[in-house]
């Protein structure tokens, strides 16, 4: 299949209410303690310095730059690691155009209070981007894993088939503009579930789901 039946059409930003709204009202029951902003999809929503992305208030995580380097185009850093979440996140050059829209539990996560290029969240979240960002490369999807999911299980389930995978030692990049080819003008859904190491079996399982429907991206996250 291809992309070429979705033309990019000049108003398309009218077309994708009823699907931002459906899928943020979906969202809304499962995360109660989402922050509403009145001030727009990214105002200050009266939280001083602290970026509101949608209706998911976030906070400078200045670790993101470390833990996503390769896709911020950092230098590859030995940090340690030890007590920090699992974390996923967005990285890309023109996020606030490229994010359309966000709900989540607080806080959300950003690498810079301003200029920021990587969003992401260590609860759970769901984002709406642009699957025109997707299909040029302007926006790439990760997860951080901390050791005690490294050496664990990656396990895909999509409508193109099955399959496994390890992570390494650096955040895992999610294909996404691979399954937006594979999509074409079809709505499909994949899901990647993370489990941990053998000896941290007692953690839960990470998840996100990804749906391609038409001219948007819906991401879900849940710890």
């Amino acid at each position: 299949m291809t992309f070429s039946s979705l033309s990019r059409p000049t108003t398309r930003f009218a077309g994708l209410v009823l699907v931002t709204t459906l899928a943020l009202a979906t969202f809304a029951a499962l995360a109660p303690q989402a922050v509403g902003n009145k001030d727009g999809r990214f105002g200050n929503g009266d939280r001083g310095d602290n970026p509101v992305i949608g209706s998911l208030p976030c906070a400078a995580a200045p670790q993101m730059e470390w833990m996503f380097w390769e896709g911020l185009n950092n230098e590859e850093s030995n940090t340690v690691s030890s007590g920090y979440l699992p974390v996923m996140a967005f990285t890309g050059n023109d996020l606030q155009a490229c994010v359309l829209n966000a709900a989540g539990e607080p806080y959300g996560q950003v690498n810079r209070y301003e200029t920021w290029d990587a969003v992401g969240s260590s609860k759970a979240c769901v984002f709406i981007v642009d699957r025109y960002a997707v299909i040029d490369g302007r926006i790439s999807l990760w997860q951080w894993l901390p050791r005690e999911y490294r050496g664990g299980e990656v396990a895909v389930s999509s409508p193109f088939g099955d399959v496994w995978d390890v992570p390494g030692e650096h955040a895992y990049k999610i294909p996404l503009s691979r399954i937006s080819d594979l999509s074409g003008a079809a709505t499909t859904v994949s899901v990647f579930t993370f489990t941990p190491s053998g000896a941290f079996s007692s953690l839960s399982d990470l998840e996100i789901t990804v749906g391609m429907n038409g001219e948007v991206v819906v991401v879900r996250y849940q710890p």
